[in-house]
């Protein structure tokens, strides 16, 4: 009998780390899902709705946006002599974009239109051009999205 009852429990552990891994399994993919859907949302964000490319997107001459510096930055935004403003790099790169600020780095600059307190001009702000009154707008979550 005591052998029959080990092997219940035995069985009975087993059934349960099975069903707690389909459960992690559920989760881990419902995590998963929920990631590409933010991703997916600020892309829609950037490319569509606050319209960065428009600025930080280099052009043909004739006004076409060249895929391959997708947000590289470098167009003239404004030139009103003496001064002229360039768009900057918003790629992840890390040393010639913005891959070392962090998320709340990336959030400040879109909504208040200052830079993080460290790196190449530290805590300035960034040009009047950039519309941060309108990103202001963006609720948490899709400041998390961008």
């Amino acid at each position: 009998m005591l052998r029959s009852s080990s092997r219940c429990t035995t069985l009975r552990s087993l059934g349960a780390i099975a069903l707690l891994g389909a459960l992690l399994g559920t989760v881990a993919d419902a995590a998963a899902q929920a990631s590409a859907a933010r991703i997916e949302r600020g892309r829609y964000l950037v490319e569509g709705i606050l319209g960065c490319g428009n600025c930080h997107t280099p052009k043909t001459p004739q006004g076409e946006p060249i895929a391959s510096r997708n947000l590289s930055g470098g167009t003239v935004t404004f030139s009103i002599p003496p001064f002229a403003g360039a768009a900057s790099n918003i790629t992840p790169d890390r040393e010639t974009g913005i891959g070392r600020w962090s998320d709340e780095d990336i959030k400040r600059a879109i909504v208040e239109g200052k830079r993080p307190n460290h790196g190449r001009l530290a805590n300035t702000d960034l040009a009047v051009v950039m519309a941060t009154s309108f990103f202001k707008a963006l609720t948490p979550s899709d400041l998390d999205a961008v």
